[in-house]
């Protein structure tokens, strides 16, 4: 009977690649972090969510060769006279042992296969030179004379028999580097193919074949007179392996999707750590890679029985390097198995004030040279201050590794790090813990160049704006006195959360992506991308979080008859930053009434309008951004995640990058990168027939059809704010009504809208405020084309709109105000309606609602449950499937037909 792995396409040895296999092309740094929706695992089955995961990770993956590798990424081997030692010791013990003269001939007859080597990407760019097999090293291990697949067959042994001397050559190696006088670490390779893997981040149900782990690391025993728990967690693996005994497309995919999906949740879970490196076997054939944030990089193969020294030299670096070299952040201590993390952040001067930024970005505004970032090199910090964190607030996880992956915690601050015991009053306050790319402006740096803006339009002849000139028509003129008493001082700053200015930590930029590496083959983890499709993970959060990555768009290179056939990828180095908050807010909807939510969203607006006058958009307007704290009384604003704002350019300047922040939200344009209004004026202008001029099909367009580019603007913040405002009186009031048509909805089984017999009768004045309020915002994108929205004076108009709404809701108060909010006892997401183009039959806002679905988000079981949160759907167009490299939703998508009742101007 024929072997069954052989029935797969047997794939021949690779040749290192000869020439340039990544053209060069500088990165593309944008001025501001560009925002992306990104898709979030729940606590679905790791092994179950391996597809997705492969989806993802090929977008983030690239090859280099083993050169690069051990020279831009790997950890630094001893000196060449140390490492020498190594060897010859190895040599006396005879771990390493003359080539047997059967392996002499490395010439195997398959490497005349004219077809290339699977294992070098097929975008690889073709030279005229002719590629050899390597020389091979003199000497090989004892322990692997021949293929491990030949041994299968001479002597009977399987996969796990077959790599398990690896652990034995690990100890060997450890031996002979101590002889030699190396240093080594507390790590050491163990081979634990039959334990399963834990994690604080649900959902892990899988296993590695060996990992780099501490040594003597003996497992804990869960009840008394128990046998030892055969489980690890993955925050205890250093370094993660994979092995395969043979050698083909179907064992090669699979080996390495099980590496990166392993990978995965370890960075998900292990919150000090920066990068990860990992190894797979295929064979003889041995890989190294390296994950990070910023992109994840294959190394090209090396045979083990050709070349030993290479798998010595890595295993030398791995047991002589230091924690921080293998991936761990020296700023981060995980504090045992109970989820709690201690994070060391420096303590620096205030700020001195700077001059106002520039009319372009908040990257390219004057910096005081005086207060340099924070930095593991930085000299200049006064000293370092300890947080240990208390709750999970905020997190994602998720299907790849590259990207923001923020995290917001809950911490106290403790004595030292060897002191945990609670400093002061043991008040908690809110940490941030965030990738940004190397090159982008900072949260802090943001906030401060916006409130120097701010201070530069509180001294000018700010009532005269042009966007204030229908603000100004109030009769009552509270609006502008509200404005002057915000501006008559610094109190606009109280309407921020603002960071602690004297704390923080802003790291070194990672590794960037080397300038010869080249896209992977599309069948790296391609078994996997068939099965993709139609995975839908569900399940409850215990712990939700909705954080965007960011990331600035490089084009990687390909070769000239290869063309790229995915989004190009963002793969910009990263700088991670920790941000201190010294107040705990609530979120808007967490609040407990409806009146206490609208007082406070009245507030955000003062906010946001104030941004406004100053040339800025926030781009993110969510319920998760809109906070508060009480106050004597009194719910007070916080607005919050400066990170996406911006100030806007004075030219039309269209995002190649990806879109918004949080998509539930999420303005129509920015969802679908495309104007609700894109006509040109000249089309309502009355025409002549012309009996003269021929058809388009007689006379073709030369030139193809562009579309405009969709810059954000203060309307889309506007609009953000009518969704949220929509989301919680449909969904946070208690109405069972409503409730059960959002569930009909969300499963397909009801249109897009909701009667409005179906919304608490108490809540109807709101509503019908709320349509007039969509109708004037609809309005405003009919009437503006891409070149009047450079023109601040023309938002007048829709910048009063939400003052006439919040002014007109008060006549019903009474009606409305105690109206207890409630939290979502449902995974089904709020309710979001897109307005069609003008001239489509629509429903009238009164009488629909439009709903459909949530993401989900990470579940870290150690931690609190209360922050779950269902937010908002993405739209009408129900989004089954986000890609956060898509500048809007995924072409996948279900229309729900509206009521047909004609409105002129179309619904929002």
């Amino acid at each position: 009977m024929s072997d069954p792995h052989n029935s797969a396409k047997s794939i021949p040895d690779p040749t290192t690649p000869v020439g340039p296999p990544r053209l060069s092309s500088p990165f593309t740094i944008e001025s501001a972090t560009p925002r992306s929706i990104r898709l979030q695992a729940g606590h679905g089955k790791l092994t179950t969510l391996r597809p997705k995961i492969a989806q993802y990770m090929i977008k983030e993956t690239l090859y280099c060769t083993r050169d690069d590798f051990f020279e831009h990424y790997f950890v630094s081997p001893p000196d060449a006279k140390n490492l020498g030692k190594v060897f010859e010791h190895m040599s006396d013990k005879r771990i390493l042992i003359p080539r047997p003269k059967s392996l002499s001939n490395v010439e195997d007859p398959k490497l005349k296969d004219p077809l290339p080597p699977s294992d070098v990407p097929v975008n690889q760019p073709t030279t005229s030179e002719q590629t050899y097999p390597e020389r091979p090293y003199p000497q090989v291990l004892k322990y692997f004379t021949q293929k491990p697949s030949k041994g299968k067959k001479s002597l009977k042994i399987g996969e796990k028999d077959a790599f398990a001397p690896l652990e034995k050559l690990g100890k060997e190696i450890r031996n002979c580097m101590e002889e030699a006088g190396l240093p080594v670490n507390e790590f050491e390779l163990q081979m634990v193919p039959d334990n399963h893997l834990a994690s604080d981040v649900e959902g892990c149900n899988s296993r590695v074949d060996a990992c780099i782990r501490r040594i003597a690391t003996v497992p804990k025993k869960s009840t008394r007179g128990s046998k030892p728990s055969k489980r690890i967690h993955v925050s205890e693996m250093v370094m993660a392996f994979e092995f395969k005994l043979h050698r083909n497309d179907k064992e090669n995919s699979e080996n390495r999707l099980q590496l990166a999906s392993t990978v995965t949740q370890l960075m998900n879970d292990d919150v000090s750590r920066d990068f990860a490196y990992g190894m797979t076997i295929e064979d003889d054939r041995v890989s190294l890679w390296y994950f990070s944030r910023g992109h994840t990089v294959k190394a090209i193969s090396f045979s083990l029985i050709e070349r030993p020294d290479l798998l010595i030299r890595t295993f030398v670096s791995i047991f002589s390097a230091t924690r921080e070299e293998l991936g761990y952040n020296p700023r981060i201590t995980r504090l045992g198995p109970g989820g709690s993390y201690l994070y060391e952040l420096d303590e620096l001067d205030p700020p001195e004030g700077n001059e106002p930024s520039d009319d372009s970005d908040p990257s390219k505004a004057k910096l005081d040279p005086s207060q340099p970032e924070a930095s593991i090199g930085n000299p200049n910090r006064s000293k370092t201050r300890f947080f240990k964190t208390t709750q999970i607030v905020s997190e994602i996880r998720g299907y790849r590794i590259a990207g923001r992956n923020t995290r917001i915690w809950k911490a106290v601050e403790v004595m030292s790090k060897n002191d945990l015991t609670t400093k002061g009053d043991g008040r908690e306050i809110i940490l941030k813990d965030a990738w940004i790319d190397s090159e982008a402006a900072n949260e802090f740096d943001i906030q401060q160049q916006l409130f120097r803006d701010i201070d530069r339009l509180k001294k000018s002849d700010w009532e005269s704006l042009g966007i204030l000139e229908e603000i100004e028509k109030s009769p009552s003129k509270e609006e502008i006195q509200q404005m002057d008493n915000y501006l008559k001082d610094d109190s606009y700053k109280d309407l921020f959360l603002r960071f602690d200015e004297n704390v923080r930590y802003i790291s070194d930029s990672s590794k960037s992506a080397h300038p010869r590496a080249w896209n992977p083959p599309p069948n790296v983890f391609s078994l996997a991308l068939e099965q993709a499709e139609d995975l839908d993970p569900s399940g409850e959060s215990m712990r939700t979080g909705d954080m965007n990555s960011s990331s600035q768009m490089v084009t990687r290179a390909e070769a000239p008859n290869h063309p790229v056939t995915s989004n190009p990828l963002c793969l910009a180095p990263k700088k991670r930053c920790f941000f201190a908050f010294p107040e705990t807010c609530t979120r808007v909807s967490r609040l407990p009434t409806l009146g206490d939510a609208m007082d406070v969203l009245h507030q955000a607006y003062y906010a946001l309008l104030l941004m406004f006058c100053a040339g800025w958009v926030h781009r993110d307007i969510s319920d998760r951004n809109i906070l508060s704290i009480k106050v004597d009384g009194k719910w007070l604003v916080k607005l919050a995640d400066l990170e996406y704002a911006k100030k806007l350019p004075r030219t039309v300047q269209g995002s190649p990058g990806p879109k918004t922040g949080t998509p539930y939200f999420m303005a129509c344009e920015i969802q679908s990168s495309e104007l609700l209004c894109p006509l040109s004026r000249q089309m309502f202008q009355k025409k002549v027939p012309n009996w003269l001029k021929k058809g388009k099909d007689a006379e073709p367009d030369t030139a193809p059809a562009t579309k405009a580019a969709v810059m954000h603007i203060v309307l889309h913040d506007i609009e953000s704010l009518w969704w949220l405002i929509l989301w919680i009186i449909t969904s946070r009031v208690g109405c069972e009504a409503s409730k059960a048509a959002m569930r009909n909805i969300f499963k397909g089984n009801a249109p897009g809208w909701m009667k409005n017999s179906d919304l608490d009768e108490r809540v109807t004045s709101i509503a019908n405020r709320l349509e007039e309020f969509r109708e004037g915002l609809y309005l405003e994108y009919f009437h503006t084309d891409p070149q009047m929205r450079l023109d601040f004076s023309n938002y007048s108009c829709g910048c009063a709109a939400p003052l006439i709404f919040f002014q007109n809701i008060q006549a019903s108060r009474e009606v409305w105000d105690s109206l207890p909010l409630q939290q979502a006892t449902t995974s089904m997401g709020p309710p979001r309606l897109l307005p069609p183009p003008a001239g489509v039959d629509i429903p009238d806002l009164s009488g629909m609602i439009s709903v459909g679905s949530r993401q989900e988000s990470s579940k870290r079981k150690s931690l609190h449950p209360d922050d779950g949160i269902s937010g908002p759907s993405l739209s009408r167009l129900t989004l089954t499937e986000d890609d956060e490299d898509q500048p809007g939703p995924s072409k996948r998508i279900r229309y729900l037909r509206p009521r047909p009742v004609k409105r002129p101007g179309g619904g929002a």
